[in-house]
């Protein structure tokens, strides 16, 4: 009883965090735009404007439908936030109560800084707490099921659909010496240059990405050698090793999103899709410490778990500019007078 009150605590104290914050992360200010158009259009159309942002606009339908629901109370952007985020930690919770690794799951939620990073993807944050519940359906093979899930995480970003890719686990997986193999050759290309010369060359004759990323920023080793990516690339392919032989698919879908972390370099779009496959580390990560005795590798988690947390630390909670630090939130002076950072 009391291990579940710590947390159910927990739970808490995270959601509220995530539900009352202001202004945190790159796309808050974003988002407010948005939802305040949604709003504003609905009063003025009706549903009309259902159809306007999902074909016109390329608005999901679950945004549209969640600003058009709280459109009639006093702060939409504040309800919005506060569904999401409180939907969002139900289905983590649901998925990480399958394996008991709350303690564990919850704890990587936040070193990792994947608490922080959906924050900034409040849209993609839904999906991937959604998509986070598909491992049973894929090791019991009930594709219906899995289909269903990821047509509602389609619903919620669109980008959810690419997540169908790993139900080929459930007839066919690498395995556990190729796939460490695979990251491995490509961090390597990675480190000696190689990568951001491809990505580059991507970027030049990808109309779409060229609108977000120049060439000369790219075609960079800078990415590829900061030390929080180095770290992640490394730590998600250690736990591919690290996990039980039973949990291969686990660590093939930990494998796809190794890879696209690996790839991506400076790519945002790229890394983004990434989280749906490596957020599965915190299911992972739990299953671990269960099974594997060796005393060696929980120190070498433990060493995997404090590099985590100093070098997201620095990367995200101490930046000042549409970082989590300073922390606000919906009680504070600036969403009453509705002043974003950028404002000022």
């Amino acid at each position: 009883m009391k291990k579940r009150n710590y947390v159910f605590w927990a739970y808490f104290l995270v959601t509220a965090l995530s539900a009352l914050r202001y202004d945190i992360g790159a796309d808050y200010d974003g988002y407010a735009r948005v939802i305040e158009s949604i709003v504003n259009d609905f009063h003025q159309n009706g549903l009309n404007i259902f159809v306007l942002y999902m074909g016109l606009k390329g608005m999901e339908p679950a945004i549209v439908l969640m600003s058009i629901f709280f459109s009639f109370t006093s702060e939409p952007l504040a309800w919005v936030v506060a569904a999401y985020s409180v939907l969002m930690m139900v289905l983590v919770y649901y998925a990480l109560d399958k394996y008991s690794a709350h303690k564990w799951g919850l704890f990587l939620f936040f070193i990792t800084s994947l608490m922080f990073s959906v924050w900034d993807t409040m849209r993609q944050g839904l999906a991937i707490a959604i998509l986070l519940n598909c491992l049973p359906l894929i090791k019991e093979r009930r594709i219906i099921k899995f289909a269903c899930t990821v047509i509602i995480a389609t619903l919620v970003h669109y980008s959810s659909f690419l997540f169908a890719i790993v139900y080929i686990f459930a007839y066919f997986q690498v395995s556990r010496k190729i796939a460490i193999s695979i990251c491995l050759f490509f961090f390597g290309l990675a480190e000696v240059g190689v990568l951001s010369s491809l990505n580059g060359f991507f970027v030049s004759i990808a109309p779409y990405f060229s609108d977000f990323y120049s060439v000369d920023s790219l075609n960079t080793t800078y990415t590829y050698t900061d030390l929080s990516y180095i770290f992640n690339a490394l730590w998600l392919t250690f736990l591919i090793y690290l996990l039980p032989r039973e949990e291969n698919i686990l660590a093939n879908i930990i494998m796809v999103g190794a890879l696209l972390h690996i790839i991506a370099g400076g790519i945002l779009h790229v890394d983004r899709i990434g989280y749906y496959f490596s957020a599965y580390q915190l299911i992972a990560l739990p299953l671990v410490l269960k099974y594997k005795r060796l005393e060696w590798k929980k120190i070498a988690i433990a060493a995997c778990v404090f590099a985590l947390f100093s070098l997201n630390n620095i990367r995200i909670l101490a930046q000042t500019y549409k970082g989590c630090s300073p922390y606000e939130t919906i009680f504070s002076s600036e969403f009453q007078r509705k002043q974003f950072r950028d404002d000022y």
